[in-house]
């Protein structure tokens, strides 16, 4: 008999779970309330010129928030 690496119940019944949605989203085209996986980067460009900004388009919504900065806030920040 073959044996495998013990796991726990509830991890695997998560892994289930995401499995799901992301075949229903997938193959069926179900819209789901919240996103199932990573965002895939699908177009990154310069934004305008002579600024340094940069615009990035991914494949689901994105949030970003002045939280995630690592660096000072003296820079200045203009929508793209």
């Amino acid at each position: 008999m073959l044996e495998c690496c013990p796991v726990r119940p509830e991890l695997f019944k998560i892994s289930i779970i995401i499995a799901d949605l992301i075949m229903l989203r997938d193959l069926y085209g179900k819209e789901c309330f919240q996103p199932v996986t990573d965002p895939n980067l699908v177009l990154a460009c310069l934004g305008a010129k002579g600024t340094t900004s940069t615009v990035l388009e991914f494949d689901q919504p994105v949030v970003w928030s002045d939280d995630f900065l690592s660096w000072s806030g003296k820079h200045s920040r203009k929508p793209c």
